[in-house]
Parts: C-alpha cells; sequence; structure tokens
C-alpha cells in the first residue's frame, strides 16, 4: 500500500515538473491578454510585454515609484504607448492603465484595480456604455473643456453619482497624455 501511494505521490510530482512550464506559459499569456485587451489585435505584432520601459516617478502619473510602460509597434514602427496611470478616488487608489497612439490621441483606458463602491462607480465594467469610452480619441490640444466634467462647466459626462471618482479619473488620464506629450520621443523610441 505503501509502494502505491509513493508511485502516485512521484507521479504526480513528475506530471507537475512536466507541465509547469506550459502552465506558467499560459498563465503570463493570460496577464498579457488582460494588459493589452485595450488596443486591438491588428494595432500591435510584437510582445509589448516582453520590453517594458521603466518609468521614474512622475506625479503627472500619480507615480511615487517606477512604474513599466509598454510600447506596441506594427510593421516595425510603433502603435502605441500604455501607460500606467494612479489616481485618488473617493473610496481610495484607482490604478489604471491608458492606451495613447503615436500622435498623442487616447485610444482607450481601464481601471486595473480601484476600491469604489461597486455598482455607483463601476469603472471596470465592459461593453458600449462604459464610462470611459467617452474619453477615447481626444488630446490634450482638445482644451480644458475636453477635460472637464460637465458639472464643472466641462464637455465630459460624470458617473451617476460619482462625481469625485469621475473627476479623479479624468484628471488621471489628462495627466498621462501630458507625460506622453512630455515624453514622446523617448517613450516611442523602439527597443530590441
Amino acid at each position: 500500500m505503501a509502494l502505491i501511494a509513493l508511485l502516485g505521490a512521484a507521479m504526480v510530482a513528475a506530471l507537475y515538473q512536466v507541465s509547469r512550464p506550459m502552465i506558467e506559459q499560459r498563465r503570463d499569456l493570460a496577464a498579457e491578454r488582460r494588459l493589452l485587451d485595450l488596443l486591438p489585435p491588428s494595432l500591435y505584432d510584437n510582445r509589448p510585454l516582453q520590453a517594458p520601459v521603466v518609468l521614474p516617478a512622475d506625479a503627472r502619473l500619480g507615480t511615487s515609484g517606477t512604474e513599466p510602460a509598454y510600447l506596441a509597434m506594427r510593421d516595425g514602427q510603433p502603435s502605441a504607448v500604455l501607460l500606467p496611470v494612479h489616481a485618488k478616488g473617493y473610496e481610495g487608489p484607482i490604478h489604471l492603465l491608458v492606451a495613447i497612439a503615436p500622435d498623442g490621441r487616447l485610444l482607450a483606458s481601464k481601471a486595473l484595480a480601484q476600491q469604489e463602491t461597486p455598482g455607483l462607480a463601476a469603472l471596470d465594467e465592459a461593453g458600449p456604455r462604459h464610462w470611459m469610452r467617452q474619453l477615447a480619441g481626444q488630446r490634450i490640444e482638445d482644451g480644458p473643456a475636453a477635460w472637464t466634467l460637465r458639472t464643472d462647466g466641462g464637455e465630459i459626462d460624470a458617473i451617476a453619482g460619482a462625481t469625485i471618482t469621475s473627476r479623479a479619473v479624468l484628471q488621471a488620464i489628462e495627466g498621462a497624455l501630458m507625460f506622453f506629450d512630455a515624453e514622446r520621443a523617448t517613450l516611442l523610441e523602439p527597443r530590441p
């Protein structure tokens, strides 16, 4: 009986050792898909997460330490930069990822982590009515109204019942676009 248990344990250990690289690869691909789902697959043909650009702490990004940014390429040309952004929401920190085109236009944005009231400030809600979708296509050059909530005299609708959260996210994304404009040459430099 002990011999059968020992053989069973050995087989499980061997199976784990054989399958571990495949499990790790699938875990990495799932993490990559989670970050890259901001970009349509037709926009890049490289593996942006394989060569991160380490960014120093910067108030425009709301970061207090180094953070990775990623460069998406298509046919050897930069097609998008993914920047991490942090905001101070009503309930706590909000961690965002924004995709910016080489011309400085916001492609997309999403919340990676947040603690806002569920259902009230649903920043991670997917679908065509997602609040942050209204920001896609905008640039810093569009002027202050393009980066201000309607309740503050601007053009952007706030999340119903979540003005503080809406304002914080809007300012964070605007800060990311300002950072991109200032650091464009460095961020768009192809990496090996």
